[in-house]
This record gives structure tokens, sequence and C-alpha cells, in this order.
């Protein structure tokens, strides 16, 4: 048995109970564990639903996070610790059998502003004395309006919480007590993908570090005008860091408050509030989730044509623009933002098929995929969610394509078909005199004159 074993038995010990903040630099409920004279031992507890049986189970994404927690184990075990990994469905109960064993007072955690999260915090504050620290821009419980009510509309939830000037006090501390227990780590799935096959996405606290430093250097003061180009690596390409909290949105926001003003850097900083907004409708309205946040829309007659929706998943719509970024999707688990928006729009006003559906999908394939916003950003091209665009704003997947990727660079990279022909081609095959491509499975025009119709119905 190692030194810091038989002190753990013998000593408290403080649990850091690792959730979406894979890091121990500018991570707060880590730092404030070290505050205490207690030994730390980090746990990490998979989900065992989701590893088991999931609708929503992603092997990008659990293939970054596995890898992930390997990177941070290993620099846990550089300070002399352990890095506990379990699995279970009550969090609660795995605590208080190692509690039974050893002397577990307090347990450190990065919060989430869930129903879930709070449930979970009220069964442990039975037995321990849990400190919880947020690593969220915006406290959805202290950012109300004049009426004491939640924000509805982003502009007035961004503009009320800019002009509070919030700058964050945040401690870089990368050394701690850490410590070890005689506990063998859960059974845990390998991960379908290994480190080399997840691509660019290199997971991890160091390489996310390098990834915000090169946008902030090279990126960031440029990001308002090259950030809609699909060809263009234009945008920070961070929301799978920030997700599993590889990196501190505060530590960002914090770093951009320090730049030269510039329209870049308040665009990017208004994409960080995007994403606090829609965790923030999640907190208040959780059955936004899986229903129209616009209850008029709660009957709309969704499609479920599986034949076309399979077309729309695997890149076979003959709309070239569509197709490629679904191209995107499918090899690297991730997609351009202005991408999401064009396969979003195609699906729920081209096609009329359940927003759910293309949600689902998205989840399933994206590394980066966070429920809130991802269902925030497809309710919001949809037109039935809070905020949302109009429902008249109908995404023309030909001009979209000939505005963000005039030459069809992005095109021709995804479909390899298309590389030799006539730039007019490949935005638009099917004007070609030849069979160069599969054929529309629908007809904009046409397909958006109905849904206009249908829409209309709802609002009058």
């Amino acid at each position: 048995m190692t030194k810091n074993q038989n002190q753990s038995q013998k000593n408290s010990i403080s649990i850091w109970w690792i959730k979406n903040d894979l890091r121990l630099n500018f991570n707060e409920s880590l730092n404030a564990a070290k505050v205490n004279p207690e030994l730390i031992l980090p746990i990490y507890i998979y989900n065992e639903s989701d590893l088991d049986n999931s609708d929503y189970v992603n092997s990008r994404a659990y293939s970054f996070l596995f890898h992930g927690l390997k990177k941070l184990e290993k620099q846990i075990e550089r300070q002399g610790g352990q890095l506990l990994q379990l699995k279970s469905n009550n969090p609660s109960k795995s605590f208080e059998e190692l509690s039974d064993k050893y002397q577990i007072k307090k347990i450190y955690v990065t919060g989430e502003f869930t129903n879930e999260f709070e449930e979970q915090i009220d069964n442990l504050n039975d037995t321990f004395d849990v400190h919880v620290h947020y690593d969220n821009l915006v406290n959805p419980k202290t950012h109300l309006n004049q009426t004491g009510n939640p924000y509805k509309v982003f502009t007035q939830f961004a503009n009320q919480w800019k002009k509070k000037n919030t700058i964050y006090n945040l401690s870089n501390i990368n050394k701690f007590n850490f410590t070890k227990l005689p506990e063998k780590n859960a059974d845990i799935p390998i991960p379908l993908y290994t480190l080399n096959q997840l691509g660019e996405f290199l997971p991890g606290e160091e390489y996310a570090s390098k990834i915000f430093s090169n946008f902030i250097d090279k990126k960031i003061h440029s990001y308002k005008n090259n950030r809609d180009y699909l060809y263009a690596d234009g945008t920070s390409k961070l929301s799978p860091y920030i997700k599993f909290g590889m990196i501190s949105i505060k530590q960002i926001y914090n770093t951009c408050l320090n730049l030269p003003i510039s329209k870049g850097v308040e665009k990017w900083a208004d994409e960080l509030l995007w994403r606090e907004f829609y965790l923030y409708i999640n907190h208040y309205f959780p059955q936004s989730i899986n229903s129209e946040f616009q209850e008029k829309y709660s009957n709309f007659q969704w499609k479920q044509d599986l034949s076309l929706f399979n077309k729309w998943k695997y890149g076979e719509t003959g709309f070239p623009i569509v197709d490629a970024c679904m191209k995107q999707l499918i090899n690297t688990g991730w997609m351009h933002n202005r991408g999401r928006m064009i396969v979003a729009s195609f699906l729920t006003k081209d096609l009329l098929i359940d927003w759910r559906m293309g949600e689902k999908w998205f989840m399933q394939n994206l590394i980066d995929g966070d429920r809130p916003s991802n269902v925030g950003g497809w309710q919001w091209t949809a037109g039935c969610g809070v905020d949302a665009a109009p429902y008249f704003r109908i995404f023309n997947p030909i001009l979209q394509s000939k505005k963000f990727d005039p030459k069809a660079i992005f095109i021709k990279k995804w479909i390899p078909e298309l590389q030799n022909v006539e730039i007019k081609f490949a935005h638009e095959p099917w004007l070609s005199n030849e069979p160069i491509y599969i054929p529309k499975i629908v007809d904009h025009y046409e397909a958006r004159k109905k849904t206009l119709e249908l829409f209309k119905s709802y609002n009058e």
C-alpha cells in the first residue's frame, strides 16, 4: 500500500466530483477544495443508463470524453493522485458506499442549472457537506427582467447582462493535494474511436488552450466577417472543449474583455451568450427540450417520412450544399454553424420533417452536441422556439450555397463526383445537360409555398 493510500484511510478526504469540468486550471470547484486541508480524491461517474441504452448515444462524443479523462488522469497521477471512474445511475449511493469505508465529508462539484442536478445535490446534502460552484457566465436565478420573470428574447437577455460589466475573479492554481484509494475503476466500455481517429479534435485542456490561443492570435478580430463561410477556417472550433469543460468559459470571456475592441470580438462574445441563453431557457422551461416552446405549434403537422429523412441523414438530397454539410457531419462529428442552419431549414421547411428527428441525429453525431443549444438551434430554425426566426424565413439552399461557398470549395471537398465540374453546376447540378449528380428529392420553390401556407394556418 502506498503512502498516499495509507494517508487516505486515516485522514479526511474531499471528493472532487468531476462533471463537465475536465481540467485542473481555472477550476473553481477544485480551487475551493484546495483551500481546505483534506486530501482530494477526483471521481468521475458515468451514467450507467447512457452507457447501456440511450437514444442519444454518440460514439464520437463518448470517445472524446473517454480519451479526455485519460489525459486528465495522467495529469492527476503526475501529482500523486488517482482518478477514480465509476458507473452509476445514483451518484449519491456511490458516494455513500465510499464514505462507509473512508472519511469522506465534503464534495466539491461544478454545478448545472437543471432539475436533475438539483435533485442530486438535495440527496447528497443529507450526508455530505456539498460545495457547488458554477462555470456559467450567467446565473439564471439572479438574471431576471424588471418584473422578476425570465427573459425570452435574446437581445434583452444579453444587453441587460452586459450592463453588469461582469469580470470573473479566477485563480489559476494547478498544484493539488490529490490522493489515492485502494479502489478499482469500473469496467468502462472501450470507445469506438481511438485518439488518432478523432481527427482535429484532440481532447484535453492543453490542446484546448492551444486552440484558444491560436483563435485569439489569428482569427477572432476577423470572426464577424469570416464566420459564415463554409470553406474557411474562420471559427474557433472550441465547442467540444467548452461542452466538456476542458477550458473555462469564464476564462474565455475574461480574455475577450482584455482584447482590443473589435466587431469580431463582440460577435464571438455574443455567440458565447447564445449558449448561455439556451441553458437559461432550459432551466426555466425544461419542457421545451422535447416540445415546441411556442405552444401554438404543439400540434403542428410535422411529417415522419423515414425515406426522405434517411436521404437527408446521409447527404443524398440532390442539393450539393445540404449533402456536403451532412457528409461533413458523418465523417468528422462536426458541422459548421452556417451548415447547421442550412440543413435544419431544409429538413423542417423543405421536407416538413419533425425537428426532433433532426435534433436527435445531430446529438447522435456531433462531438460538441449539447442538448439545450442543439434544441434551441433546431427550434429557432424551425420557427417554433423561443425568440425564433419568423416562420416565413426559409433558407434557399441554392442562394446559401452561392453566398457562403461561392467557388464551391466546400462542396467539392465533400462530394467527389462534383470535383471536376464547373462551379455553377456544383451549386446546381440539375442545370447540366448531363446527369452529373443524384436528382433532387424536392422542388425548393414548391416546398416553400406549401410550408408557408401550413405555417400561416397556425398564425391566423
